[in-house]
């Protein structure tokens, strides 16, 4: 099942620690005290004595007796600048704000060319949520002097604050330009980056910041949701402890430090994050709905429900505990309390396809078939047949181009395709000659009506078969039963080969469902598609073979149900799936293309290791760390069983076992692809 994930680190509010590097001149840098002499002889040793007085105090922390010296400075001397300007300070420094904007404004009668001034001032009427003033001061500020750093950062500051992104990055370029080692500037910049969703420029900006000032935990703050967002979790998690060791003591940075972890596969740190999160703010529903998802993985069943219906206490709408919720209650067993939580669940997210997905397997389960296929038809319509816009821009892998092509060709040809779909098969031909006059193998970038016209591929069911209902037998009647239940249980390791596996009607009809269901969205950079139950690749004879398999086989199936099945259809003239175990523990593979096609009929199949995944590795380790899989396989002595490609052969066997596409060689036609559909049973491994 696919666990939805409350990761609980939306982009993060404008507040936080700032770095070192003042928006506020401190009074000590505004006014120096070589330059404090008062305008006019009127009593001026007893002002300068004053404003002497009134920055010692102000520096040891004394602003009311500071403001209180200030103001009989300035009773002696009215037009004496710098002694408004500290005053402001001094007051502001107390809170009180009104009185030192007007202190600020009283500083700027008297001279109005002070662009730190206007700048001060701009930030102070910000604080009081006075933000056009606060743009019109900053304005000013750099009107009187472009060249001021700091007031084209607080302007950015202000902009960014205000959601004017676009316009807080031109400022922040600004201040960067004349200052290049402002690290506030260079952490705003990178703030309205991300809220862009710029994440890449916006990670360089804040570790920038990062570097500038290494005591800025905002920018570690931000950067940490960066860095998860770019699927880079072990650099979330390094940026995450950076901000807890500058003082950002929140739930919301130990959220994002264990969504990270989890990712990692440190799930018991994980665990330990958001129970610190839970510690600092203990009605916080998204720390318990994350935790609950934790526990789950690790199989403490009791306690993730006991998470998710705390989470649920707090939020009753959370997004996703009550689809957890669910999901822990299906992994109990209690399918009908799970179906009356994914009911519940739905209605809050009536959008979420994942939700759909995992309560079609409660159905499934339930042997609830129509239901599910309606439920994974909702799925699909929102992950793939939503219609929406994809983009002004989109990178497309050329093997996509070429299946696309000769999958609307092969409609055209049956006279299945719609013709409102005519112009989108006209364009993949224009596109397909344009690549092959630039067979350079990379990606292509299609801009505005390009991407309009690719849109099809990537946001339409072009066209799915109609289903139509067959009579049993799915599978051959001629298989040997008990030789076949024997064969697998007697096998070291759990490895059997079924030929002619699947009565002809059934293969015939799982084969044109194929070849003309415009499901293969999914794009894999070995050069193969592929096509899942809740992205399309479901229908009741699919379902109907997966449920006469498990109950022809008993001996072999058990009480493991069906989890997942997905088919993969490949490029002739690339490569197949890597070296990988899958979480289930039985795996059913089959292979529907006609022998013809295949030209190297010695291989062409499925290698299958006779070591199977250590049980502790994560979802991450076993299913996507090649190298780490492949040092394991040499130094355990693992022996590969090359299985041969064969049209309607079946390899049964135990999932958790390391296995990877063999080399292969088939005719260059669409319909000599390669297609392998596969069944899986039980859990055998972490799913995370």
């Amino acid at each position: 099942m696919n666990h939805p994930l409350a990761a609980g680190i939306a982009p993060a509010p404008a507040g936080g620690t700032a770095c070192t590097d003042p928006r506020f001149v401190r009074a000590a840098d505004h006014v120096g005290l070589s330059s404090m002499k008062a305008p006019v002889p009127v009593d001026h040793h007893a002002a300068e004595a004053l404003a002497e007085l009134g920055m010692a105090l102000q520096q040891a922390g004394s602003h009311a007796q500071a403001a209180a010296a200030y103001r009989r400075a300035i009773q002696l001397v009215p037009q004496w600048v710098e002694m408004h300007a500290l005053l402001a300070m001094a007051l502001q420094a107390q809170g009180e704000t009104s009185a030192a904007v007007d202190a600020y404004r009283q500083a700027l009668v008297l001279n109005p060319q002070d662009a730190q001034g206007h700048s001060n001032l701009g930030v102070l009427l910000q604080t009081s949520g006075r933000s056009e003033e606060a743009i019109g001061s900053l304005q000013t500020a750099i009107s009187v002097d472009p060249r001021f750093p700091e007031a084209h950062a607080n302007l950015g500051m202000i902009l960014r604050a205000q959601g004017r992104f676009a316009q807080a990055i031109d400022a922040l370029h600004a201040a960067i330009e004349l200052r290049p080692n402002h690290a506030q500037a260079h952490a705003d910049l990178g703030i309205c980056l991300q809220s862009l969703g710029r994440l890449e420029e916006a990670a360089t900006s804040l570790r920038v910041a990062t570097h500038l000032e290494p005591g800025c935990a905002d920018a570690f703050r931000h950067l940490a949701i960066v860095m998860y967002a770019l699927h880079r979790p072990q650099d979330s998690a390094d940026a995450c402890r950076s901000a807890i060791s500058l003082g950002v003591e929140t739930a919301g940075i130990y959220l994002v430090m264990g969504v990270a972890l989890q990712d990692l596969g440190r799930q018991d740190d994980a665990v330990a994050a958001y129970r610190r999160a839970i510690d600092i703010e203990p009605d916080c529903a998204d720390a318990y709905s994350n935790l609950g998802v934790v526990l789950l993985e690790q199989g403490h069943l009791d306690d993730a429900a006991a998470a998710f219906r705390k989470a649920i206490a707090l939020h009753p709408a959370h997004p996703h505990a009550c689809a957890n919720l669910s999901i822990a209650l299906h992994e109990q067993g209690a399918d009908d309390e799970a179906a009356l939580c994914f009911e519940k669940a739905v209605e809050l997210n009536p959008n979420d396809a994942d939700i759909y997905s995992n309560f079609a397997m409660v159905r499934i389960h339930q042997g609830r078939f129509d239901d599910s296929l309606d439920l994974l038809a909702k799925a699909s319509a929102l992950n793939q047949n939503h219609g929406r816009a994809v983009g002004d821009l989109l990178r497309v892998p050329r093997h996509r181009v070429k299946h696309d092509r000769e999958q609307l060709r092969l409609l055209r040809e049956h006279k299945l395709l719609s013709p409102e779909f005519e112009a989108h098969a006209d364009f993949l031909e224009v596109l397909a000659k344009r690549l092959e006059s630039d067979p350079d193998g990379e990606p292509i970038m299609l801009i505005g009506a390009d991407a309009v016209m690719m849109a099809p591929s990537y946001n339409r069911m072009v066209h799915v078969p109609s289903h139509t209902s067959m009579p049993r037998p799915y599978l051959n009647p001629e298989l040997n039963i008990d030789r076949i239940e024997r064969g697998y249980a007697e096998s070291k390791p759990e490895v059997i080969c079924i030929d002619d596996f699947l009565a002809p009607a059934t293969l015939e009809a799982i084969r044109n469902f194929c070849l003309e269901a415009t499901v293969w969205k999914k794009e894999y950079p070995n050069g193969y598609l592929g096509a899942t139950l809740k992205d399309g690749f479901a229908s009741p004879l699919l379902l109907a073979i997966a449920d006469e398999l498990r109950t022809t086989f008993p001996n072999i199936f058990q009480k493991h149900l069906l989890e997942q099945a997905w088919a993969f259809k490949y490029d002739s003239t690339m490569k197949g799936i890597n070296v990988h175990a899958d979480f289930a523990a039985v795996n059913v593979n089959f292979w529907i293309t006609p022998d013809a096609a295949c030209l190297s009929p010695d291989s062409g199949g499925l290698i299958v290791w006779d070591k199977a995944s250590p049980r502790d590795w994560s979802f991450q380790s076993y299913n996507g760390d090649e190298a780490q899989i492949r040092r394991f396989l040499s130094q355990s002595g693992a022996k590969a069983i090359r299985i041969p490609y064969k049209c309607n052969r079946c390899v049964l066997f135990n999932s958790t076992l390391f296995h990877e596409t063999d080399r292969f060689k088939f005719n260059d036609a669409y319909e000599d692809r390669r297609i392998n559909v596969t069944l899986l049973y039980g859990k055998g491994l972490k799913m995370r």
